[in-house]
Formats: C-alpha cells, structure tokens, sequence
C-alpha cells in the first residue's frame, strides 16, 4: 500500500467540514468612499437647497450689501472729505449727506 496524505472527511460522502478549508477573503462592498469634508459639506448646504431662492437672493436697493451702493458712498464722502481751503467735514457728516444721493443714484458720477 502507498502511503498517501489525504483530509478525513466528516461523513461517508466525502465532504469536507468547513475547519479543515481556509478562510474565505473578505468581500469588497461597492460603496464609495467619503470624507469628512464632503460630509459636513453636504450635511450644511443641505438645509440651503430647501429655501428656493436662497442662493441667489440680491441684496435690497440701497442696502449696504449692493457693491455699487458702496462705491458711490465711498467715491462720494472721498470728494466731501478732500479738504476745501480750512473748511473740512467729518467722515459721519459725509455720509449723512452722501447716502440720500446713493440711494436715488448709485451710479453718480463726482468731481473733486
């Protein structure tokens, strides 16, 4: 007789018993992967999407959010500020004077 080296089987069919065979690999799950940023990103901006219009709100006319308010208002109490012999005014009386004129007109063209 040969002498050959073989695994005993748990019953008389020759089946092998799940002990005697080797691990099974880990199956890999189709899920992407994420990070934090992209989370908390998603997780902040998602209250945003449900306010229609949130995102493209336009500041109010005359408010201190529009750009071109602003640059009336500074280019104005630039030129009501530029000294006029010995007479000066003070940046908060000039713009008191100047917001009514940005208002009406942002767009106001001043000369010094």
């Amino acid at each position: 007789r040969g002498t050959a080296v073989g695994v005993r089987s748990s019953s008389a069919t020759g089946v092998h018993s799940a002990a005697c065979l080797p691990p099974k690999p880990p199956v890999a799950l189709d899920v992407p992967v994420v990070s934090r940023r992209s989370t908390l990103r998603a997780a902040l901006l998602a209250p945003m999407a449900a306010i229609p219009g949130a995102a493209v709100a336009k500041p109010a006319k005359g408010s201190k959010e529009e750009k071109e308010f602003n640059d009336c208002l500074s280019l104005c109490a630039y030129y009501c500020m530029k000294p006029k012999g010995q007479f000066t005014k003070s940046r908060a009386d000039c713009l008191q004077e100047c917001k009514p004129i940005c208002r009406d007109d942002p767009k106001a063209k001043f000369t010094g």
